[in-house]
Protein backbone atom coordinates (compact mmCIF):
# COMPACT_ATOMS: atom_id res chain seq x y z
CA UNK A 1 0.00 0.00 0.00
CA UNK A 2 3.12 2.45 1.19
CA UNK A 3 4.73 1.74 -2.21
CA UNK A 4 1.53 2.42 -3.74
CA UNK A 5 1.06 5.92 -2.54
CA UNK A 6 4.44 6.90 -3.17
CA UNK A 7 4.25 5.73 -6.98
CA UNK A 8 1.01 7.85 -6.96
CA UNK A 9 2.60 10.85 -5.11
CA UNK A 10 5.29 10.85 -7.64
CA UNK A 11 3.20 10.91 -10.29
CA UNK A 12 1.43 13.93 -9.05
CA UNK A 13 4.72 15.46 -8.95
CA UNK A 14 5.79 14.80 -12.43
CA UNK A 15 2.35 16.17 -13.63
CA UNK A 16 2.16 19.57 -11.43
CA UNK A 17 6.04 20.38 -12.34
CA UNK A 18 5.30 19.24 -16.16
CA UNK A 19 2.21 21.60 -16.33
CA UNK A 20 3.51 24.22 -15.03
CA UNK A 21 5.98 24.11 -17.31
CA UNK A 22 3.73 24.30 -20.30
CA UNK A 23 2.07 26.97 -18.72
CA UNK A 24 5.30 29.11 -18.53
CA UNK A 25 6.49 28.41 -22.22
CA UNK A 26 3.17 29.86 -23.34
CA UNK A 27 3.48 32.97 -21.60
CA UNK A 28 7.06 33.64 -23.47
CA UNK A 29 4.74 35.05 -26.15
CA UNK A 30 3.34 37.57 -24.28
CA UNK A 31 6.85 38.46 -23.38
CA UNK A 32 8.29 38.32 -27.11
CA UNK A 33 5.39 40.80 -28.08
CA UNK A 34 7.45 43.72 -25.88
CA UNK A 35 10.17 43.34 -28.22
CA UNK A 36 13.47 44.64 -26.23
CA UNK A 37 16.05 46.44 -29.10
CA UNK A 38 18.85 44.02 -29.41
CA UNK A 39 22.31 46.15 -28.82
CA UNK A 40 25.87 44.91 -29.46
CA UNK A 41 27.00 43.21 -26.00
CA UNK A 42 23.47 43.84 -24.37
CA UNK A 43 19.96 44.89 -25.18
CA UNK A 44 17.46 47.86 -24.46
CA UNK A 45 14.54 46.70 -21.91
CA UNK A 46 11.40 49.03 -21.39
CA UNK A 47 9.25 49.06 -18.11
CA UNK A 48 5.92 47.23 -18.36
CA UNK A 49 2.71 48.96 -16.18
CA UNK A 50 4.12 47.87 -12.90
CA UNK A 51 7.49 49.50 -13.95
CA UNK A 52 9.20 45.96 -13.87
CA UNK A 53 11.86 45.21 -16.60
CA UNK A 54 10.84 41.92 -18.06
CA UNK A 55 12.23 40.20 -21.60
CA UNK A 56 13.02 36.56 -22.42
CA UNK A 57 16.38 35.08 -21.42
CA UNK A 58 18.23 32.02 -23.24
CA UNK A 59 19.45 29.89 -20.91
CA UNK A 60 21.24 27.02 -22.08
CA UNK A 61 19.97 27.74 -25.61
CA UNK A 62 15.84 27.44 -23.95
CA UNK A 63 13.69 30.56 -23.96
CA UNK A 64 12.51 31.67 -20.72
CA UNK A 65 10.46 34.58 -19.44
CA UNK A 66 12.68 36.78 -16.69
CA UNK A 67 12.51 40.12 -14.86
CA UNK A 68 15.45 42.30 -13.49
CA UNK A 69 15.65 42.14 -9.71
CA UNK A 70 18.82 44.33 -8.17
CA UNK A 71 17.77 42.91 -4.60
CA UNK A 72 18.21 39.05 -5.76
CA UNK A 73 21.81 38.21 -5.04
CA UNK A 74 21.84 35.26 -7.51
CA UNK A 75 20.32 34.40 -10.27
CA UNK A 76 16.97 32.45 -9.96
CA UNK A 77 15.28 29.91 -12.39
CA UNK A 78 12.07 28.17 -11.50
CA UNK A 79 12.09 24.05 -11.34
CA UNK A 80 9.84 23.71 -13.99
CA UNK A 81 11.96 25.30 -16.69
CA UNK A 82 15.18 24.43 -14.90
CA UNK A 83 14.59 21.03 -15.50
CA UNK A 84 13.50 21.79 -19.06
CA UNK A 85 17.26 23.24 -19.68
CA UNK A 86 18.77 20.20 -18.32
CA UNK A 87 20.22 21.97 -15.49
CA UNK A 88 22.21 20.08 -12.36
CA UNK A 89 20.32 20.26 -9.12
CA UNK A 90 22.57 20.94 -5.94
CA UNK A 91 22.70 21.62 -2.35
CA UNK A 92 19.07 22.86 -0.59
CA UNK A 93 19.22 25.41 1.12
CA UNK A 94 16.71 28.63 1.52
CA UNK A 95 15.97 32.35 0.49
CA UNK A 96 14.74 35.48 2.51
CA UNK A 97 12.37 36.75 0.09
CA UNK A 98 9.57 39.05 -0.03
CA UNK A 99 6.83 36.29 0.62
CA UNK A 100 8.66 34.51 3.36
CA UNK A 101 11.37 32.02 3.30
CA UNK A 102 11.66 30.14 0.17
CA UNK A 103 13.34 27.05 -0.44
CA UNK A 104 16.32 26.89 -3.47
CA UNK A 105 18.72 24.49 -4.69
CA UNK A 106 22.11 25.51 -5.96
CA UNK A 107 23.02 25.09 -9.73
CA UNK A 108 24.90 25.79 -12.56
CA UNK A 109 23.90 27.70 -15.73
CA UNK A 110 26.29 26.78 -18.31
CA UNK A 111 25.15 29.38 -20.84
CA UNK A 112 22.67 32.34 -20.37
CA UNK A 113 22.35 35.09 -23.32
CA UNK A 114 20.58 38.37 -22.51
CA UNK A 115 20.22 39.53 -26.05
CA UNK A 116 23.75 39.86 -27.98
CA UNK A 117 25.44 38.86 -24.68
CA UNK A 118 26.44 35.80 -23.51
CA UNK A 119 28.08 34.87 -19.81
CA UNK A 120 28.66 31.26 -19.39
CA UNK A 121 29.05 28.81 -16.58
CA UNK A 122 27.51 30.76 -13.83
CA UNK A 123 26.13 29.78 -10.77
CA UNK A 124 22.51 30.51 -9.85
CA UNK A 125 19.24 28.96 -8.00
CA UNK A 126 16.57 27.22 -8.67
CA UNK A 127 13.42 27.81 -7.11
CA UNK A 128 9.96 25.97 -6.32
CA UNK A 129 7.59 29.32 -5.84
CA UNK A 130 8.48 31.30 -9.00
CA UNK A 131 6.76 31.70 -12.51
CA UNK A 132 9.98 33.32 -14.27
CA UNK A 133 13.71 33.66 -14.18
CA UNK A 134 14.77 36.59 -12.16
CA UNK A 135 18.27 37.78 -13.03
CA UNK A 136 19.46 38.83 -10.03
CA UNK A 137 23.05 40.51 -8.97
CA UNK A 138 25.96 38.28 -9.71
CA UNK A 139 24.19 38.12 -13.81
CA UNK A 140 23.71 41.65 -13.48
CA UNK A 141 28.09 42.80 -12.04
CA UNK A 142 29.01 41.82 -15.68
CA UNK A 143 26.97 44.71 -17.01
CA UNK A 144 27.24 48.24 -17.56
CA UNK A 145 23.35 49.27 -16.41
CA UNK A 146 21.86 52.53 -17.45
CA UNK A 147 18.47 53.36 -16.09
CA UNK A 148 16.66 56.78 -17.68
CA UNK A 149 12.65 57.34 -17.61
CA UNK A 150 11.24 53.69 -18.30
CA UNK A 151 14.52 52.13 -20.26
CA UNK A 152 17.65 49.89 -18.82
CA UNK A 153 20.27 49.66 -21.60
CA UNK A 154 22.28 46.09 -20.45
CA UNK A 155 25.84 46.09 -22.04
CA UNK A 156 28.56 43.99 -21.13
CA UNK A 157 31.66 44.85 -19.52
CA UNK A 158 34.91 44.37 -21.60
CA UNK A 159 36.45 42.15 -18.63
CA UNK A 160 33.29 40.17 -18.41
CA UNK A 161 33.78 36.30 -17.39
CA UNK A 162 33.12 33.88 -15.37
CA UNK A 163 34.89 31.65 -13.21
CA UNK A 164 34.53 28.18 -14.71
CA UNK A 165 32.72 25.96 -12.35
CA UNK A 166 34.66 22.56 -11.66
CA UNK A 167 32.98 19.45 -13.38
CA UNK A 168 31.08 17.47 -10.52
CA UNK A 169 29.97 13.53 -10.86
CA UNK A 170 28.07 14.11 -7.73
CA UNK A 171 25.21 16.71 -8.72
CA UNK A 172 24.09 15.98 -4.90
CA UNK A 173 27.57 17.42 -3.85
CA UNK A 174 27.88 20.44 -6.04
CA UNK A 175 28.74 23.89 -4.83
CA UNK A 176 28.92 26.95 -7.12
CA UNK A 177 31.98 28.81 -6.94
CA UNK A 178 32.49 32.39 -6.22
CA UNK A 179 33.00 35.19 -8.93
CA UNK A 180 36.91 35.74 -9.61
CA UNK A 181 38.48 38.42 -7.25
CA UNK A 182 39.17 40.89 -10.09
CA UNK A 183 34.99 41.55 -9.97
CA UNK A 184 34.44 44.51 -8.64
CA UNK A 185 30.65 46.05 -7.20
CA UNK A 186 28.68 48.53 -9.68
CA UNK A 187 28.26 51.85 -8.86
CA UNK A 188 25.98 53.97 -8.99
CA UNK A 189 25.81 57.37 -10.40
CA UNK A 190 23.11 60.41 -10.35
CA UNK A 191 23.71 62.51 -14.07
CA UNK A 192 21.51 65.77 -14.58
CA UNK A 193 22.00 68.17 -17.31
CA UNK A 194 20.10 71.01 -18.09
CA UNK A 195 19.00 70.59 -21.21
CA UNK A 196 17.91 66.81 -20.51
CA UNK A 197 15.90 64.52 -17.57
CA UNK A 198 18.04 63.31 -14.61
CA UNK A 199 19.66 59.30 -15.61
CA UNK A 200 20.81 56.80 -13.30
CA UNK A 201 24.02 55.30 -14.53
CA UNK A 202 25.39 52.16 -12.97
CA UNK A 203 29.32 51.39 -14.06
CA UNK A 204 32.25 48.95 -12.35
Amino acid sequence: MLVTLWQLADQVKKHVIDNKAGALSSGLGLLSAQKPELIAGGLVLHADRQGHFRGTVLINDIAMPFMIDTGATHTVIPVALAKQAGLPIGQLGSSQTANGTAVIMSTDIASLKLGDAELKNLPASVSFSLDEVLIGMNTLKWFNIVVQNNTMILTLTDTASVTPVTKHQNQANFVPQPPPKHARDWRKTLVCENSSPCKTIYTK
